[in-house]
């Protein structure tokens, strides 16, 4: 009776563990560089550029991990993550993709570099993203 006891903890013990991601995912993990931005209206202009600019709502921050997919669900893949710059790598259905790079001056400024495929044509953006206030 005992054995059968310890036998069933030690199966329960490895299967938790085999359950466990070796890396948190991109939805549960911390990034400082976004994680502290302002929520609310950011406008979103070409670098070195005199176009006008782009407003959006954003209620959270990560959405600009994925600036030209914000309605697909992908898969997020952190490749480097620190207080000032983190860059994301995703992939979403079909063959939708990209990498983007933000690098946070301030809580209400950043720099947004991202590339990658949408709707099978190709994409490089690099933008200033200000904070504008409330939605």
């Amino acid at each position: 009776m005992n054995m059968k006891i310890i036998i069933g903890s030690v199966f329960l013990g490895a299967a938790s563990m085999l359950a466990i991601p070796a890396e948190a995912p991109a939805l549960y993990q911390s990034f400082p560089a976004v994680d502290g931005l302002e929520r609310g209206k950011w406008s979103f202009k070409p670098r070195g550029s005199t176009q006008s600019a782009i407003s959006m709502c954003v209620g959270d921050p990560r959405i600009l991990f994925q600036y030209k997919h914000p309605s697909l669900s992908c898969t997020q893949t952190p490749i480097s993550n620190s207080a000032k710059t983190v860059v994301i790598g995703y992939v979403c259905s079909g063959n939708d993709q990209g990498n983007t790079t933000i690098t946070k001056e301030s809580n209400g400024l950043i720099q947004l570099q991202s590339q990658g495929v949408v709707n099978g044509q190709i994409f490089s953006v690099s933008l200033e993203g200000r904070y504008a206030g409330a939605c």
